[in-house]
């Protein structure tokens, strides 16, 4: 019994283990994608990745719409160091930039170095 939980426990700790690295543009969009959609607790992140270079997020997602289909959409946000995030593209359409959102609460710090 107690090798089964020692066994479960590793498992578990492995899986931590692997996980992604904070991505805080990353963050900021999925908490203005889940203000903009239908049903914001049917919100799945697929996919996601940050340009530190052009400071953008994409974001890779399934939602439900308002009809209670899951739909996949693909969101891209913009920021500013300043103001937050500045623009917002959910399926090729631009959606209006939840004012909150435009802060300087989004304080990404320096960008990484490679050296």
């Amino acid at each position: 019994m107690k090798l089964a939980r020692a066994a479960i426990g590793l498992v578990l700790l492995s899986a931590c283990s692997e996980s992604k690295p904070v991505q805080p543009m990353v963050i900021f969009c999925e908490n203005a994608i889940r203000e903009v959609i239908a049903a914001p607790s049917s919100y799945m992140q697929l996919e996601a990745e940050e340009d530190w270079n052009t400071q953008k997020a994409l974001v890779e997602f399934d939602a439900q719409n308002p009809y209670g289909a899951t739909v996949r959409s693909i969101a891209a946000c913009g920021f500013d160091r300043e103001l937050g995030i500045t623009a917002m593209v959910i399926d090729g359409r631009s959606v209006e930039v939840p004012q909150h959102l435009r802060s300087t609460e989004w304080k990404p710090g320096p960008l990484p170095s490679f050296d």
